[in-house]
């Protein structure tokens, strides 16, 4: 079940930042403050990261061990006169990316963006979910920046 995250639930709260801990995606799941990285290893942070955002999910599995198999967000990031939307995840597995990206597309129509690791293991599902390669990022071309364009619906 695909559901929205409460951010007023402690323990909740609690549980999903253990969940973002254990997982090996964490690494590109974090937001940024002051020109740095804020990694999400606290409920502060977290609170912090869900203010920011506009949209945030949990993809709850009976099976997973955390009886969630996966959480995403929309953080949004102005700099200067840009504003952008990112998207940032943590998926235990392809399935939970694609079910919660498939509820995310519903009800979102805007220009999102994704940076990551260049060797991460769900960059080919995020590109068959409409995602395009648009360069090089962070030291040495480490990470790679992605974008899913705002769609033109014509009405006829």
């Amino acid at each position: 079940m695909i559901r929205k995250i409460n951010p007023k639930k402690k323990n909740e709260l609690e549980f999903l930042v253990n969940f973002i801990k254990e997982n090996k995606e964490q690494n590109d799941f974090y937001f940024t403050a002051d020109n740095k990285r804020v990694y999400i290893d606290t409920v502060r942070k977290f609170k912090n990261l869900l203010k920011e955002s506009s949209y945030c999910l949990l993809s709850e599995n009976e099976d997973s061990d955390y009886g969630v198999d996966g959480i995403l967000i929309t953080w949004n990031s102005i700099g200067g006169d840009k504003k952008r939307h990112y998207l940032k995840f943590v998926t235990e597995n392809e399935n939970a990316l694609i079910n919660l990206l498939r509820v995310f597309s519903w009800d979102n129509n805007i220009d999102l963006f994704c940076k990551l690791n260049k060797n991460h293991k769900k960059i080919n599902t995020l590109k068959s979910k409409g995602f395009k390669f648009r360069g090089l990022r962070g030291f040495n071309g480490q990470e790679i920046l992605l974008l899913r364009e705002k769609r033109n619906f014509k009405r006829g």
